[in-house]
């Protein structure tokens, strides 16, 4: 796991499941030392049929990968989202691999 740069101030307050890091929990909320995620994405499919679904990306503001596509050249800009692309495609992959398997 990355080190974090700064110091216990800096802790992000979270209130879903987080990686694994040092916490400290209250009641529902958890307290986490670590580096925030480069990107969090957040899917809700509502109907198989009519596709109704809602996508939100959040990119924490001084994470690397917003830094990255701040400064990024439009071709840059093409190869970080490829890669990303590829890196989301692999980690759904991996999540359908464990849905499809029997329960138990």
């Amino acid at each position: 796991m990355p080190k974090r740069n700064g110091d216990a101030a800096d802790a992000e307050v979270v209130l879903d499941e987080p990686r694994p890091a040092t916490v400290a929990e209250r009641s529902l909320v958890k307290l986490v030392a670590g580096d925030p995620p480069m990107l969090r994405l957040e899917i809700n499919l509502y109907s198989w049929e009519r596709g109704d679904s809602e996508i939100e990306v959040v990119l924490p503001h001084g994470g690397e990968l917003s830094d990255l596509l701040q400064w990024a050249l439009p071709e840059q800009r093409l190869v970080i989202c490829g890669n990303l692309r590829a890196r989301i495609h692999e980690e759904l992959a991996e999540v359908f691999t464990v849905l499809q398997e029997p329960p138990g």
